[in-house]
C-alpha cells in the first residue's frame, strides 16, 4: 500500500492530478499507521483516513451539479418562507425579486461549505461515538437537510433585513452571516448526536 501510495502521489505531481496526489499521500500515511499501530487500531485508522480524504476539496465536476441544486433549493425555499411571512417576493432563477430590490444569490452562497462541514462532522461523530450504520446515515441526512434549511433562513433574512440596513449590500450580508450559519449547523449536529445516543 505504501509503494502504491508513493506511485500515485508521484503520478499526481507529474501529471498535475491533485486527487491522485491526495489519495497517494493518504495511502502512504495509511501504510505508516498500519505498521506503527496495534492491529486492533487499524480499522479506526482507515475510518480516520476516509474522513481526511473528504477534507481535501473535490473537483468542481463532482460537486458542481450538487452545488447548483443546493443554490436553487435555497432560493426556492427562501421564496416559500417569505411567502408564508406575507412578503411579496418571487424567485427568477437564482435571483429573488422583491419590489424595487433584486437579490442575487451567488454560487458561493449555496450552502455547500456548510453542507460539507456538517457532512464530515456527522460522519466523524458517528464513528467516534460508535453509532450504528442506520444512525450514521440518519445523522448525515439530517445534517444536510439542516444545512439547506439554515441557508434558506439566511437568504430570507437577507431579503427582510438588507433594505433596513442601508450600508450593507446583499452580498455582504450573505458573506457576513456564513459563519453564524456554520456554527448553528455544527451545534445542531452535536445536539442530534446526543439525542441519538440516548
Amino acid at each position: 500500500a505504501g509503494l502504491l501510495g508513493v506511485a500515485l502521489h508521484t503520478v499526481g505531481i507529474v501529471f498535475v492530478v491533485h486527487q491522485l496526489e491526495w489519495i497517494g499521500l493518504l495511502a502512504v500515511v495509511g501504510a505508516c499507521l498500519a505498521r506503527a499501530l496495534p492491529p486492533h487500531s487499524a480499522r479506526d485508522a482507515l475510518k480516520a483516513l476516509f474522513l481526511l480524504y473528504w477534507a481535501h476539496p473535490l473537483p468542481s465536476q463532482l460537486l458542481g451539479g450538487f452545488q447548483i441544486t443546493m443554490q436553487q433549493l435555497s432560493v426556492t425555499g427562501a421564496e416559500w418562507l417569505l411567502h408564508t411571512l406575507n412578503v411579496r417576493v418571487w424567485a427568477d432563477g437564482l435571483v429573488l425579486k422583491s419590489g424595487p430590490h433584486i437579490y442575487e444569490v451567488p454560487v458561493w452562497c449555496s450552502g455547500m461549505r456548510t453542507a460539507t462541514t456538517v457532512f464530515l462532522l456527522a460522519i466523524g461523530l458517528g464513528v467516534v461515538k460508535r453509532l450504528a450504520l442506520h444512525q450514521k446515515v440518519l445523522a448525515v441526512a439530517a445534517a444536510l437537510l439542516q444545512a439547506i434549511a439554515l441557508n434558506v433562513v439566511r437568504i430570507s433574512a437577507m431579503v427582510l433585513l438588507v433594505p433596513q440596513l442601508n450600508a450593507v449590500s446583499s452580498v455582504d450580508f450573505l458573506h457576513n452571516t456564513t459563519g453564524v450559519v456554520v456554527i448553528a449547523a455544527v451545534f445542531l449536529v452535536y445536539l442530534e448526536m446526543e439525542i441519538m445516543r440516548r
